[in-house]
Parts: structure tokens; sequence; C-alpha cells
């Protein structure tokens, strides 16, 4: 998803704020300011979206034929309405997968699935992104893809060609 004119005026702070994004910018580097926004940082953040195909792969299967029927009812439920995707950046869809897999019957699906719906930043993401950042404490991202080269240019250069001020 393309940035807003909002992202473009707040990334372009974080990047001045940040000592490697501006050596970047001052050196006027479109192609590697691109690359550093759009290359991975240690910055952990919930996912937006996991299929559940791919929930299905987290869960134990000794743990799922262990459940009650009121916890694989509750699991249905949460297929139904999902259309085929999750939101795990919602505390009440972790919270559901919490409930389901609580006690003994989860102790191998409840941190498979924890890990699923978490995964690593970009540094555009990072820079964006509300929270702590860390696994234990994943932060909220508020923008999920890549800066385009055209993005980067205009994080650096302004309409008559000059740098950004710094």
């Amino acid at each position: 998803m393309p940035l807003t004119d909002t992202q473009v005026t707040q990334l372009r702070a974080k990047v001045i704020a940040d000592p490697a994004g501006l050596l970047l910018l001052r050196a006027g580097n479109v192609s590697g300011l691109n690359s550093w926004l759009n290359g991975a940082s240690t910055f952990i953040g919930w996912k937006t979206s996991i299929s559940l195909a791919d929930v299905g792969d987290a869960m134990n299967a000794s743990e799922v034929v262990g459940l009650t029927a009121i916890k694989l009812q509750a699991l249905q439920v949460i297929s139904a309405y999902s259309n085929g995707y999750i939101n795990p950046s919602r505390q009440d869809r972790r919270d559901a997968f919490t409930q389901v897999f609580n006690g003994a019957g989860g102790n191998v699906t409840r941190p498979a699935i924890d890990a699923a719906f978490k995964r690593a930043a970009t540094n555009a993401e990072r820079l964006l992104a509300t929270g702590t950042g860390t696994s234990v404490a994943p932060g909220a991202l508020t923008f999920e893809g890549d800066v385009s080269f055209v993005e980067t240019t205009g994080i650096i250069y302004k309409d008559d060609g000059s740098i950004w001020p710094n």
C-alpha cells in the first residue's frame, strides 16, 4: 500500500532523527535510503493478517484432538467469521486463541501461534510503528509494505530539487 502524504512527512522526520537514515538523506542517496527503508530491522510487530492455513500449521494436532467440544466450537466460529484470515494485531483475536489453548492442552500450540502472529518489521515500518517492538511486547504496524523509489525520492528531495533541511 502506498504511503499517504502524512506518512511521507512523518517518515522524513523519523529518517532525519535516525543516524543511519540521516547519513543517506544528507548524501541524497535515494537508492541507499530506499534499500535501508525496505531492509529488515529488529523491531517485532503484530501481523495484521495471517491465513487460517498458516494458523492451522502452527497448531499441534494432538492438542487440537484433545480440545473440549466447546473449545472446538470456538475455533469453528473464529474460522467461519474470519473470511480465511485472522488479524493478530487485534487483542481480542489473540485472546481467543489463548483461551482455546489454555492450560496443559496448549503447551506446544500457544507459543507456536504466538510466534506465527508476529514478524520483523522493515525500517520504514519500524519508524512508523507504535509500541515497544520486542518479541515479548510487539508493536503495532501503522504502515505495511515497501517504500517505493518515488516515495523515497520525495523523502529526500523537495519539489525544487533541493534536499530537505535536517
